[in-house]
């Protein structure tokens, strides 16, 4: 049998805060300040506490690391009880109704109250001059192609909520995963990866690359959560990473590779993402090693915003476009202080919108949980 199932499984919700602030916070920054090179001309290399601030934000424009980070993450909490399952039978059969109903519950009333405070939020917003450049289309068509998941394919992401366009993705995930995990029982898992990179490459170039947003071109990042879960579940490299000298060697990899990403940032984005999904799987495989979660003040906090990431990721902007276009008509600032009070505003708005909206969608979920039915049989060799 695999490792243990139940080690600190608190630190799946330390980075979902930590990528839900960070997409947050780079949006915020982004429609709230004048930007690094505005503030460079305006204010210097003067020691106020507003200068030191503000360049002390400089890292947040990698804040679309998050985005990678959630994919994985995703990837990874739905298939691990699936691969501890395989592990103890050998096989695992799927309820495909059952998952997708878990799924349905666990996005839908989320994104029905976000679809509806995005409407709220932007009419509001257009009651200020200048409008913001952010308010898009709150048609009935848009509404309708964001409902059904199908924003970058066939029309655009809702109002002001640019950050629906990964949910669509994700959905697209959920709908493919009885088909992903039949295939990986079918050929094995490494060859399941060698399609999937094909697959990746060929969307990039054939879909993105001409304005189409599909869940293919990201279906590698979803999938080395799996892969993570997989190997977790198996105990590979277990005795290995017994050594804190191999344990730290690919903690150096992982963080390499997250700066590696960094760099890359600035000449291609889409490949960035690839490269930080890459080492975050690593680093998400090395942590799950430990047999405790982190602790400390930082990690509780960021633990606790996890609780609700999903909340914060899908309600932030309207919310920040809001409180721009009120108090600020929609110019952005000279002063990193709007920005620090925007986000903070918008992580309170979403913890209040979980209670409404995220914390039953979750419960119904759960409550819909079935246990799974094992087939014992010869896996295929990965």
């Amino acid at each position: 049998m695999g490792e243990r199932q139940q080690t600190n499984l608190g630190d799946i919700d330390f980075f979902r805060g930590i990528a839900a602030f960070v997409v947050a916070a780079f949006h915020t920054r982004e429609y709230t300040w004048v930007g690094i090179r505005e503030f460079w001309k305006l204010e210097g290399l003067h020691a106020t506490p507003n200068t030191i601030l503000g360049y002390l934000t400089f890292p947040l424009i990698w804040g679309s690391i998050g985005v990678p980070i959630f994919f994985v993450l995703s990837g990874y909490c739905i298939h691990r009880s699936q691969a501890f399952a395989r592990v103890r039978g050998g096989s695992f059969q799927l309820s495909p109704t059952n998952f997708l109903m878990r799924r349905f519950f666990r996005i839908y009333p989320v994104l029905a109250g976000a679809l509806f405070l995005t409407l709220l939020c932007d009419l509001t917003s257009r009651q200020y001059f200048p409008n913001s450049y952010k308010l898009g289309d709150t048609g009935i068509d848009t509404f309708l192609v964001n409902l059904f998941s199908l924003q970058g394919l066939a029309g655009r992401t809702y109002g002001s909520n640019g950050a629906l366009w990964t949910l669509s993705i994700e959905v697209q995930f959920y709908a493919l995963y009885p088909l992903l995990s039949l295939t990986m029982g079918r050929v094995g898992n490494y060859s399941t990866l060698l399609i999937l990179i094909v697959f990746n490459v060929v969307s990039y170039f054939a879909l993105q690359r001409r304005g189409y947003l599909l869940f293919s071109s990201y279906y590698v990042s979803w999938y080395l959560g799996v892969l993570v879960a997989e190997n977790e579940a198996a105990g590979r490299f277990s005795k290995y990473l017994e050594s804190a000298g191999h344990r730290t060697a690919l903690y150096g990899f992982s963080l390499g590779g997250l700066c590696a990403g960094c760099a890359l940032y600035f000449l291609d984005g889409y490949v960035a993402f690839q490269v930080w999904a890459i080492a975050f799987a690593g680093l998400l495989f090395v942590m799950r090693k430990r047999p405790l979660s982190m602790r400390g003040r930082v990690a509780n906090f960021f633990r606790r915003l996890g609780s609700f990431s999903f909340s914060i990721y899908i309600i932030h902007v309207p919310i920040v476009v809001l409180i721009g276009s009120i108090f600020f008509n929609s110019v952005k600032q000279v002063s990193v202080a709007p920005f620090c009070a925007a986000l903070v505003a918008a992580v309170i708005c979403a913890y209040a919108f979980s209670f409404v909206f995220e914390r039953p969608g979750l419960t119904l979920s759960r409550m819909l949980k079935s246990t799974p039915r094992l087939v014992t049989q010869a896996r295929p060799a990965d």
